[in-house]
């Protein structure tokens, strides 16, 4: 009996690693094309560089790379000059400056399937916000914005009701509010992402599993929190002094992967030594490793950001022009070459995330604000739609040379 249950968890355990293998060799046949692979790459390059900067103190935190690069790449469509220039440096996306419509489409086709895998649930959506000023927005921008970036054109106001209400219908109401105070009265228009994932793990968690455990904190007493706890065929990595574990969601398309350093302490050196290639890395080194038998132990955690303040951020990293009131330059949203004519205001981002014993759901949204000098004044308006006296005179002269009136323009 006991050979009979041995050979059974074996068997299991085999069938676990070849859909495991299958669900890998399908994500390669997936992979994107190269320019759709280097917009990817150059994203997940600046939003860890972001991440580095803004979460690299002690201290939970999230934010979502593909959110804030999909928002920026389409800001960036709207520059030119060295805008434009300086900009794709930043956001790593130089390789694909002059394809950049067709390589953010290409990877946004790609990913999106994964919404067509069973137990996931995924959106990754675009919107271009026209504030009170939105007539500066080309139509030729607004067509692009619709045609290759999918984007939902809609009009707002300075109190930002419309772009929070979008927000939180994309992201299943997890992100409220993208917008907290009123938005300036020069407002032209807010370039949108909302990002939704909500996944259940290949194998879940048993909940009657979960115990409170301790977890250590360096320069601090440790805390009791939910441990949850699984026994399963799982991939482990391994880089330097760090671990790394795979959890598969359900599908076997998307993963969670765990990094662990060795000491108490590692963390923080550990967000300082990450970038796009070593993530890369990570991901590759676990599609070849086999799954074996491990006892996974993971604390149950949810976790809200919010940056606000991106804008200085992004200027520390090296975007200047775009922000500046003087140099900006942004023809292609404007269909105009005038420098500083709109520049960004405000970048905002929001993410939250909730790993528990059935899987993990996720969201995020990014908004990036445009504006212009000044709300122009609105044309005056006279309209002659009611009886109306008239004066015929001559400048000259002060002579009035015809008066009248007009009661019914239609009679003789």
């Amino acid at each position: 009996m006991k050979a009979l249950m041995q050979r059974t968890e074996w068997v299991a355990r085999l069938l676990a690693a070849c859909v495991l293998g299958a669900a890998t060799a399908r994500a390669r046949e997936e992979a994107p094309a190269p320019d759709a692979a280097a917009w990817v790459r150059g994203v997940n390059e600046s939003g860890i560089a972001l991440f580095r900067r803004e979460a690299g103190a002690a201290g939970n935190a999230v934010l979502s790379p593909w959110s804030l690069g999909t928002a920026m790449s389409m800001a960036l469509a709207g520059a030119g000059g060295e805008t434009a220039a300086e900009m794709a440096g930043v956001l790593a996306l130089r390789p694909v400056l002059d394809r950049l419509d067709t390589a953010q489409a290409g990877a946004r086709s790609v990913l999106s399937s994964l919404a067509d895998a069973e137990g996931l649930d995924f959106a990754s959506v675009q919107g271009l916000a026209l504030g009170p000023i939105g007539e500066l927005v080309s139509d030729a921008f607004i067509e692009r914005m619709q045609q290759r970036y999918e984007a939902e054109v809609f009009r707002t106001h300075p109190d930002g009701g419309p772009i929070n209400a979008w927000v939180a219908r994309n992201t299943r109401d997890r992100i409220p509010t993208i917008v907290d105070r009123q938005l300036p009265p020069n407002l032209v228009c807010v370039l949108l992402n909302a990002v939704y994932f909500k996944g259940l793990w290949a194998d879940p968690f048993p909940p009657d599993r979960t115990r409170e455990d301790l977890f250590r904190r360096p320069g601090a007493e440790p805390v009791r929190v939910p441990m949850m706890q699984r026994a399963g065929p799982y991939r482990i990595g391994a880089d330097g002094g760090t671990r790394i574990l795979e959890l598969p969601y359900a599908g076997d398309r998307a993963v969670l992967m765990v990094a662990l350093p060795e000491a108490d302490d590692g963390l923080d050196a550990l967000v300082a030594g990450l970038d796009a290639d070593r993530a890369a890395r990570w991901l590759a080194t676990l599609a070849d490793e086999h799954p074996r038998p491990t006892d996974v132990r993971l604390p149950r955690f949810t976790i809200h950001a919010e940056y606000p303040g991106l804008r200085e951020t992004y200027a520390a990293m090296g975007i200047r022009r775009a922000f500046s009131p003087n140099l900006a330059e942004f023809p292609h949203l404007t269909g105009r070459d005038e420098p500083g004519l709109v520049w960004i205001s405000q970048i905002i981002h929001k993410a939250m995330i909730e790993v528990n014993e059935e899987g993990t759901e996720a969201a995020a949204a990014t908004a990036v604000v445009v504006v212009t000098r000044s709300a122009p004044a609105r044309p005056r308006t006279f309209h002659a739609d009611r009886p109306f006296l008239f004066l015929l005179a001559d400048r000259a002269t002060g002579a009035v040379l015809f008066l009248g009136r007009v009661d019914d323009p239609s009679a003789d």
